[in-house]
């Protein structure tokens, strides 16, 4: 009678066993399928101009906005020419238009217009800083592309950002004004 009960309970507890190990296996499937979703929402797309691109470096992820490098090759793409001085902690964004003065860890940044005679620099304040981590420079993908008068938009359905290069409009340069001497002006 000893070896019966001493039978029955090991079934049970064999039983027990794979009941657990079905439980967790199921509770891994749905963490990893979870933990798919949550990943797959940081991969998305560039689309430049109608056709999708490469970057040459990773993106990262800084308080909500999509940070780029320097060296990711987007702005090579856009035309513009991009510079890092270590010694001064600043990136140069030189575009047709302007060029975006960026500098590590600080919120401000100045775009100065080609064909602005003030020699004046826009002061604009950016949602995120440029930092430097992993060995690379990274900024602000939005802000930097619109500084070159580019258009930049989501599409959440297609986990894509869409960059419109040619905007259709071009800046035409001006000469400085003429003082005028003599000129009553009302």
């Amino acid at each position: 009678m000893f070896n019966l009960n001493f039978t029955e309970t090991i079934i049970r507890e064999d039983d027990t066993m794979k009941k657990t190990a079905l439980f967790l296996v199921l509770a891994l499937l749905f963490t990893f399928l979870f933990c798919q979703n949550a990943f797959a929402e940081k991969e998305f797309k560039i689309i430049l101009d109608g056709q999708k691109i490469e970057l040459n470096t990773p993106h990262a992820f800084e308080v909500g906005r999509t940070m780029v490098t320097t060296n990711s090759g987007l702005f090579e793409k856009l035309g513009a020419e991009i510079r890092y001085e270590e010694t001064e902690g600043k990136v140069w964004i030189e575009g047709v238009y302007s060029t975006v003065e960026l500098t590590m860890n600080e919120p401000v940044a100045y775009i100065h217009t080609k064909f602005d005679f003030t020699g004046m620099p826009l002061s604009v304040e950016m949602d995120v800083a440029p930092f430097v981590g992993n060995d690379n420079v990274y900024i602000p993908l939005r802000f930097a592309v619109e500084s070159l008068d580019a258009l930049v938009d989501w599409d959440g359905a297609k986990n894509s950002v869409l960059i419109t290069a040619s905007t259709g409009h071009d800046t035409i340069p001006v000469e400085a004004p003429v003082e005028y001497k003599g000129c009553r002006c009302i």
